[in-house]
């Protein structure tokens, strides 16, 4: 805690030496102060407004209209202001590239402070400033339009409203520390810069084209609160942005995504004109999609007890990982499809006829229903059956413990993925007994889709389950694993 006043104290040191500096400073500063108040005042007067207001009313059609309850107007406006600040904030922030920031994480990387207490320094200084504060204060008053709810739902949005705040600043200093580690070059700053200023221009003129081309005033209210349910719910993922780096970064992994393609060009050697042998690659390359993903947390290793540190829950690192591997598949297979079609079509002699794109379609979605039922075995296998892997920087060596384990715990993943599948087969051997034909290949495309889906949740459930569970043994287990790389 000393290390974070110490922080705070150096932030307004800083301020105020810099309003002595120069008067411009001190001009803007007090300007800045008078919209602060303005703001906290003007919320307050509108908030006691807007809990005058009935909890219900009836519209034109003589329905009930919610105002103030839960998915009334109120809340949905609410929200959706929300989301916007919030992305305004994060979009002001990488304007600024962190790089002028002199509170910035590497101004103190020669001082020795453990990242935990600078990172918590450096959020509480944000929040020491005048626009976090007048956050606050202007959330908190906002309770006051909530009055009529009862005691409960003020004392909520007292409390939520430090949280917001909190989070807000959280999320802009994630994307100041995001936006300089992965733009270094001066070319890639100045594009980044234009794409970014872009974008916040277009998103500042959204309201002012909904407004004046009527759509705001168009659209049932319904509409909008769906849109208000999705951003109410907003994890950002600095798990799927590390899962992504890793990605990018080991080679160990990154031949994994090599295979499909060797598996293609494979088949398309042997197929001599039967085309579903090309086809039914893409099945095998759904199968073999996850299978680094079954070890993932032995390729994380010690940058995982980071996450622990944190206490990021099991699900959470469940499904941002999953959601990683899932584009990726997606993405790919796709690609994937669209080349086995050219293949078809060369192979052929012709472009590939309807029926030929209903069969690629039927192996393209037991291709992803193999490969999203594939990791989410990979999801549980990975916090249960983990051995060691060779170094990043010996990716060829082989670690004490290694061969055995590494022969028989893959199986597991592929022999549970392709048997999670069952259902999926057994409705193909049925439409196949009965001759169903095309209608059939198309028949089975929701199904596939729907048992990997099926299989990809359950795992995602069960893995983060199994994760909190064992968590400690997991941070040991890698940290065992790291001193066999020595």
């Amino acid at each position: 805690m000393s290390t974070a006043i110490t922080l705070v104290r150096l932030r307004w040191a800083l301020t105020l030496a810099a309003l002595r500096k120069s008067v411009w400073q001190t001009v803007a500063y007090v300007l800045s102060a008078i919209f602060a108040a303005g703001t906290i005042i003007g919320t307050g007067i509108l908030a006691w407004f807007v809990g005058m207001l009935p909890p219900s009313t009836m519209d034109s059609d003589g329905y009930p209209f919610n105002i103030l309850g839960p998915g009334g107007i109120v809340n949905m406006v609410a929200v959706l202001v929300g989301a916007t600040i919030t992305v305004f904030i994060g979009l002001i922030q990488l304007m600024m590239l962190g790089e002028g920031s002199t509170m910035s994480p590497r101004k103190f990387a020669l001082y020795g402070i453990a990242d935990r207490n600078l990172q918590f320094g450096l959020l509480l200084s944000g929040l020491s400033g005048l626009p976090a504060i007048t956050g606050v204060i202007s959330l908190m008053l906002w309770s006051l339009a909530y009055r009529a709810m009862g005691p409960a739902v003020v004392i909520a949005e007292l409390v939520a409203a430090p949280l917001a705040v909190i989070t807000m600043m959280s999320i802009s200093k994630m994307l100041i520390a995001l936006s300089t580690t992965l733009v270094t070059s001066k070319r890639g700053k100045s594009t980044f810069y234009i794409v970014i200023v872009l974008l916040f221009v277009v998103i500042c003129q959204l309201p002012n084209i909904l407004v004046n081309s009527g759509i705001a005033f168009g659209l049932d209210p319904s509409a909008w609160s769906a849109a208000a349910a999705v951003m109410a719910w907003t994890p950002f993922g600095a798990i799927s942005a590390r899962v992504l780096i890793y990605l990018k970064r080991d080679p160990r992994q990154v031949m994994i995504f090599a295979m499909p393609v060797l598996f293609i060009i494979i088949f398309a050697f042997q197929a001599h004109g039967i085309h579903a042998i090309v086809w039914q690659s893409m099945i095998w390359c759904g199968w073999f999609m996850s299978i680094v993903e079954s070890n993932g947390l032995a390729y994380d290793g010690r940058g995982f007890t980071m996450e622990v540190i944190a206490g990021v829950r099991g699900w959470a690192d469940r499904l941002g990982r999953v959601r990683v591997y899932v584009g990726i598949m997606v993405v790919y297979m796709a690609l994937l499809y669209v080349g086995c079609v050219v293949i078809v079509g060369v192979t052929a002699g012709r472009w590939a006829q309807p029926d030929d794109l209903i069969i690629g379609l039927f192996f393209l979605a037991v291709g992803l229903g193999v490969g999203f039922s594939g990791l989410g075995v990979a999801e549980i296998t990975s916090c249960v059956l983990m051995y060691p892997v060779a170094s990043m920087d010996k990716p060829f060596s082989s670690p004490q413990g290694r061969a055995m384990a590494q022969g028989f715990f893959p199986f597991v993943y592929m022999l549970g993925s392709m048997l999670l599948m069952l259902p999926t087969g057994i409705a193909a051997i049925v439409l196949l007994v009965i001759h169903a034909g095309i209608a059939g290949w198309l028949v089975i495309i929701p199904v596939a889709l729907a048992n990997g889906i099926g299989v990809l949740a359950l795992g995602t459930w069960l893995g983060g389950k199994l994760l909190e569970a064992r968590i400690l043994s997991i941070v040991s287990t890698l940290d065992s694993f790291a001193s066999l790389q020595k």
